[in-house]
Protein backbone atom coordinates (compact mmCIF):
# COMPACT_ATOMS: atom_id res chain seq x y z
CA UNK A 1 0.00 0.00 0.00
CA UNK A 2 1.22 3.18 -0.81
CA UNK A 3 1.70 6.17 1.52
CA UNK A 4 0.14 9.39 1.14
CA UNK A 5 2.53 11.23 0.84
CA UNK A 6 4.42 8.95 -2.03
CA UNK A 7 1.60 9.27 -3.99
CA UNK A 8 1.36 13.23 -3.21
CA UNK A 9 5.02 12.84 -5.06
CA UNK A 10 3.63 11.97 -8.10
CA UNK A 11 0.80 15.05 -8.11
CA UNK A 12 -1.88 12.98 -9.54
CA UNK A 13 -5.66 14.10 -7.89
CA UNK A 14 -7.76 10.89 -9.46
CA UNK A 15 -10.23 13.10 -10.73
CA UNK A 16 -8.37 15.98 -12.62
CA UNK A 17 -4.54 15.17 -12.18
CA UNK A 18 -3.74 18.42 -10.56
CA UNK A 19 -1.29 17.88 -7.73
CA UNK A 20 -2.58 18.79 -4.19
CA UNK A 21 -0.84 20.83 -1.32
CA UNK A 22 -1.33 20.17 2.29
CA UNK A 23 -3.80 23.14 2.73
CA UNK A 24 -6.16 21.58 0.42
CA UNK A 25 -5.47 17.74 0.46
CA UNK A 26 -8.08 14.86 0.44
CA UNK A 27 -7.37 11.41 1.06
CA UNK A 28 -9.29 8.32 0.35
CA UNK A 29 -9.17 5.09 2.27
CA UNK A 30 -11.06 2.71 -0.09
CA UNK A 31 -12.89 -0.71 1.35
CA UNK A 32 -9.34 -2.83 0.24
CA UNK A 33 -7.11 -0.28 1.96
CA UNK A 34 -5.93 1.46 -0.69
CA UNK A 35 -5.46 5.28 -0.75
CA UNK A 36 -6.69 7.47 -3.35
CA UNK A 37 -5.04 10.98 -2.91
CA UNK A 38 -8.17 14.35 -4.13
CA UNK A 39 -6.19 17.64 -4.79
CA UNK A 40 -9.07 19.34 -2.79
CA UNK A 41 -12.56 18.72 -0.97
CA UNK A 42 -14.73 19.43 -4.37
CA UNK A 43 -12.65 16.86 -6.12
CA UNK A 44 -12.76 14.49 -3.25
CA UNK A 45 -15.98 14.69 -2.83
CA UNK A 46 -16.54 14.13 -6.87
CA UNK A 47 -14.92 10.48 -5.98
CA UNK A 48 -17.37 9.95 -3.23
CA UNK A 49 -20.01 10.40 -5.70
CA UNK A 50 -18.66 8.38 -8.02
CA UNK A 51 -16.95 5.24 -5.72
CA UNK A 52 -19.85 5.36 -3.33
CA UNK A 53 -19.63 2.29 -1.28
CA UNK A 54 -15.98 1.47 -2.39
CA UNK A 55 -14.92 4.42 0.15
CA UNK A 56 -14.50 3.27 3.56
CA UNK A 57 -13.21 6.32 5.02
CA UNK A 58 -11.50 9.91 4.13
CA UNK A 59 -9.08 12.40 5.42
CA UNK A 60 -9.39 16.03 4.73
CA UNK A 61 -7.00 18.97 5.77
CA UNK A 62 -8.68 21.87 7.67
CA UNK A 63 -8.34 24.93 5.24
CA UNK A 64 -6.62 26.95 7.99
CA UNK A 65 -4.43 25.11 9.54
CA UNK A 66 -3.82 22.38 7.19
CA UNK A 67 -4.33 19.78 9.91
CA UNK A 68 -6.16 16.43 8.86
CA UNK A 69 -9.75 15.29 10.26
CA UNK A 70 -12.17 13.29 9.05
CA UNK A 71 -13.89 14.24 6.01
CA UNK A 72 -17.55 12.65 7.44
CA UNK A 73 -17.40 14.97 10.48
CA UNK A 74 -15.92 18.26 8.58
CA UNK A 75 -17.48 21.51 8.09
CA UNK A 76 -17.52 22.77 4.64
CA UNK A 77 -17.77 26.02 3.06
CA UNK A 78 -19.49 25.58 -0.64
CA UNK A 79 -19.58 28.09 -3.52
CA UNK A 80 -17.79 30.83 -1.85
CA UNK A 81 -15.31 33.16 -4.14
CA UNK A 82 -12.02 31.84 -2.59
CA UNK A 83 -11.50 28.70 -5.17
CA UNK A 84 -7.72 27.69 -4.74
CA UNK A 85 -8.23 24.64 -6.71
CA UNK A 86 -11.55 23.39 -8.70
CA UNK A 87 -15.02 24.87 -8.58
CA UNK A 88 -17.32 25.63 -7.41
CA UNK A 89 -15.03 25.97 -4.36
CA UNK A 90 -15.71 23.54 -1.61
CA UNK A 91 -13.37 24.16 1.35
CA UNK A 92 -13.66 21.79 4.58
CA UNK A 93 -12.79 23.29 8.21
CA UNK A 94 -13.04 21.02 11.16
CA UNK A 95 -14.16 23.43 13.13
CA UNK A 96 -17.67 25.03 12.73
CA UNK A 97 -16.91 28.11 14.30
CA UNK A 98 -14.09 28.93 11.91
CA UNK A 99 -16.23 27.67 8.87
CA UNK A 100 -18.79 30.25 9.68
CA UNK A 101 -16.24 33.06 10.63
CA UNK A 102 -14.63 32.12 6.80
CA UNK A 103 -18.06 32.48 5.43
CA UNK A 104 -18.88 36.30 6.91
CA UNK A 105 -15.74 37.52 5.13
CA UNK A 106 -15.76 35.35 1.49
CA UNK A 107 -19.31 33.83 1.20
CA UNK A 108 -20.64 30.69 0.02
CA UNK A 109 -22.91 28.41 2.56
CA UNK A 110 -21.26 26.10 4.98
CA UNK A 111 -22.28 22.75 5.71
CA UNK A 112 -21.76 19.09 6.55
CA UNK A 113 -20.53 16.19 4.43
CA UNK A 114 -23.91 15.25 3.51
CA UNK A 115 -24.55 18.84 2.25
CA UNK A 116 -21.62 18.66 0.31
CA UNK A 117 -22.29 15.89 -0.90
CA UNK A 118 -25.58 17.30 -2.29
CA UNK A 119 -24.07 20.99 -3.32
CA UNK A 120 -21.90 18.81 -5.71
CA UNK A 121 -24.45 16.59 -6.90
CA UNK A 122 -26.70 19.28 -7.95
CA UNK A 123 -23.60 21.35 -8.92
CA UNK A 124 -22.56 18.67 -11.37
CA UNK A 125 -26.09 17.79 -12.87
CA UNK A 126 -26.43 21.34 -13.64
CA UNK A 127 -23.03 21.93 -15.62
CA UNK A 128 -23.05 18.68 -16.71
CA UNK A 129 -21.52 19.65 -20.39
CA UNK A 130 -19.04 21.54 -18.88
CA UNK A 131 -17.97 21.13 -15.44
CA UNK A 132 -14.76 22.41 -12.85
CA UNK A 133 -12.60 23.29 -16.24
CA UNK A 134 -9.60 22.06 -14.52
CA UNK A 135 -11.70 18.40 -13.72
CA UNK A 136 -13.29 18.48 -17.51
CA UNK A 137 -9.73 19.14 -19.24
CA UNK A 138 -8.44 16.05 -17.68
CA UNK A 139 -11.37 14.20 -18.92
CA UNK A 140 -10.92 15.42 -21.92
CA UNK A 141 -7.32 14.52 -22.30
CA UNK A 142 -7.87 10.55 -21.24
Amino acid sequence: MKTPTAQLDKGDCLICGRSSSQQLLYILTMINGEQKISCCAHCGISAHLMLKDKVAMALTADFLSAKLHSAQHSFYNMGGVVDHCCKPSILSFDNEKMALRFQKGFGGSVGRFSDALEFLRKDMSMHSTTGCPKCTAKRAAE
